[in-house]
């Protein structure tokens, strides 16, 4: 969590040091219980939530026939046909090509703008059109 205080001084926090050591000795009992990573733990994003509850995104949309460019954050090659469906805010899973939790930033003629440069060069793009809860939502509940 951000801005408490290390476990230790949480336990010290919460039941003193009146000459009885309850910090490292509290914290290594129930650190190696918890699972959790001290001082801290990794960062936790909205595609490893997707992994975990893939439900609150509904069902993902594949474009094919693309043009991902690694090292480019502009996407081509869609169609009338196929282009509608997309919005701005949107999470694009490409784990292969596109950096986790990219999102799109902004649409233009048949091109699509992601918030992140391509990692690699790819031709199917992966997105969650109608997702149950809104990705600002998702944010929220995991940070």
């Amino acid at each position: 969590m951000r801005g408490f205080p290390d476990i230790n001084g949480f336990y010290a926090m919460l039941y003193g040091t009146g000459g009885v050591d309850f910090g490292a000795l509290t914290a290594s009992f129930f650190g190696n219980a918890s699972g959790a990573v001290f001082p801290g733990n990794p960062c936790f994003t909205a595609t490893d939530f997707l992994g975990m509850y893939p439900k609150f995104f509904g069902c993902p949309t594949s474009f094919t026939g693309l043009t991902i460019t690694s090292g480019s954050n502009v996407i081509t090659g869609f169609t009338d046909q196929n282009f509608p469906g997309l919005a701005v805010g949107q999470l694009i899973v490409n784990l292969n090509s596109i950096p986790k939790d990219s999102v799109v930033t902004s649409l233009g003629t048949n091109t699509l703008t992601i918030s992140n440069d391509a990692i690699a060069n790819d031709t199917i793009l992966t997105a969650y059109e109608k997702p149950a809860m809104p990705l600002m939502a998702i944010l929220a509940y995991i940070f």
